[in-house]
């Protein structure tokens, strides 16, 4: 089903709009040959394929009221909601604003849809600062109104493909902050009190911590990179580590761990309620993450699996994989072309298929060296083997669209990646523990900051250290897509997840 709707959405996104009759009559066809046939599962299947080119192509029209039309690079008054919370840098503030009404020319027109707002702070103080900005806030803003600038040569990071992978079509460049005029302020709702709660966060980590460690902070737990120096985000890239700077499977994972080693002394009784409030804090972090494609995919896969505890079912990590995929492609189509979303799901899906090919490889030589080391050395070579696991089969699921989309290969990602991730699942929960201590009580955080900051030191440092390595990274161009096909193709013929033999609940064994 989720590869059938996946299929349907790349189709759906690739054709113009003229062609939405006749992906819903070809649905048509397969939805009554299934009926004939009394349900066979290829026309179930085309019927679902067909369903969702038909989303795909109706999600991806622009209404004529979309305030996107309008732009002509001239000056506009343009009245909304703020949708995002502010991202305040140091030369610029930026949001995203749903639009109400637009006026041009002296005319003022309704208008729908959403523009990216740039707000320019180059001379700070020469302007008093937009403070009262924050999620939910209805304002009046002039600025010019243009469209996403297009990738100036082929094959080049396209901001306008970006913005609308995501339902921008708008770009809103405001020169000056006094332009920007705030009409209400009041914002109410779990988002707005979740938003809150990350800016008070942020307020803390800038006040206890350095301004380095500060941006490291921000950039592990909410994917801001702003306030880090370039040679750091550089390194990162360098080395493979670059989706630990934006919030993700690892992040969601790791603070899954903490909640949950704090939530087990509850025991079996209050199993469900903690299940439930476990949950809970991940889509409230989810939230402060901006919901973006990574972060929804693995709070939306962490919430299935603990709540399987609800319903007292079993957890597939397969199941789980394409119950997500279909939701999130239901909720936005345009994210299967989202390059977050699909290194998101390539590297799950080579931990799933490619992480017990590798364990079972491995696992007759720990079970040889058993006896010939130490309980304790056994263990840890145990978790470094396992971690070494699932670093090189997530690095061969997300090894093509790496290579696709900046036409590089790190070789040192695999080992960089060992120490990183743990390294970084140590630096989350700490900076977040920083900052709701500081949220409580401010001279226990002052005394707690400078491990958190030793924390975010030895992470930026090891981490320019393994890009120092000669030959860390391999610039090798675009493959074609014959050689990213034979490539998964090899990775499905080696794990072959249609052979695993699931256990029958109904026969008993002997």
């Amino acid at each position: 089903m989720a590869l059938a709707w996946t299929l349907g959405t790349v189709i759906g996104g690739l054709l113009h709009e003229k062609w939405l009759i006749v992906a819903v009559l070809l649905g048509i066809a397969f939805l009554a040959a299934a009926v004939i046939s009394k349900g066979h599962i290829y026309c179930l299947l085309g019927a679902l394929c067909c369903s969702a080119a038909a989303w795909s192509i109706k999600t991806a029209q622009i209404p004529s009221d979309d305030i996107s039309n309008f732009a002509s690079g001239k000056p506009v008054v343009v009245i909304g909601t703020v949708i995002t919370d502010p991202d305040r840098e140091e030369k610029r503030t930026s949001f995203r604003l749903r639009a109400e009404s637009i006026t041009k020319w002296g005319r003022t027109i309704r208008a729908s849809g959403t523009a990216e707002v740039s707000v320019s702070t180059q001379k700070p103080g020469s302007h008093p600062p937009i403070t009262n900005l924050q999620y939910g806030s209805r304002i009046r803003l002039r600025g010019r109104l243009q469209t996403p600038p297009e990738a100036r040569n082929p094959g080049d990071f396209s901001y306008r493909a970006y913005l609308a992978n995501q339902g921008v079509h708008a770009l809103i460049r405001v020169a000056n902050p006094a332009d920007v005029q705030v009409l209400s302020s009041s914002s109410s709702g779990p988002k707005a009190a979740v938003l809150r709660i990350k800016n008070q966060w942020e307020s803390v980590l800038r006040r206890h911590l350095p301004p380095a460690e500060a941006g490291m902070a921000e950039g592990l737990l909410f994917s801001r990179r702003s306030s880090l120096p370039q040679e750091v985000q550089d390194a990162f890239v360098t080395t493979g580590t670059v989706h630990l700077l934006s919030a993700s499977g690892a992040h969601v994972a790791a603070l899954a761990c903490f909640l949950s080693l704090v939530l087990s002394p509850f025991g079996r009784r209050a199993r469900k309620p903690a299940a439930l409030v476990l949950m809970a804090c991940l889509v409230g972090y989810g939230i402060m993450c901006g919901g973006r494609a990574a972060v929804a995919r693995a709070v939306f896969m962490s919430c299935v699996f603990f709540g399987a505890d609800l319903f007292d079912r079993q957890r597939d990590l397969f199941n789980t994989l394409c119950l997500s995929a279909l939701v999130l492609l239901i909720a936005n189509p345009r994210n299967v072309f989202d390059t977050s979303f699909q290194l998101s799901f390539a590297a799950v899906l080579g931990i799933a298929l490619i992480g017990p090919v590798l364990s079972n490889s491995v696992n007759p030589w720990l079970e040889k060296a058993q006896n010939r080391l130490h309980p304790c050395m056994h263990r840890t070579a145990s978790k470094i083997v396992d971690s070494l696991v699932i670093s090189l089969s997530a690095q061969a699921g997300i090894a093509p669209v790496v290579a696709i989309y900046f036409g590089n290969i790190s070789l040192i990602s695999p080992i960089a990646n060992l120490f990183a991730v743990p390294m970084a699942g140590i630096a989350v929960v700490s900076s977040m523990l920083l900052a709701v201590i500081g949220c409580v009580w401010s001279p226990l955080s002052a005394a707690f900051s400078p491990l958190v900051s030793a924390i975010l030191q030895a992470l930026s440092k090891g981490v320019v250290l393994f890009a120092a390595v000669p030959g860390a990274i391999v610039y090798c161009g675009t493959p074609p897509p014959e050689i990213v096909t034979a490539w998964y193709s090899l990775l499905m013929a080696v794990s072959k997840p249609w052979s695993e033999k699931r256990p029958n609940p109904a026969k008993k064994p002997n």
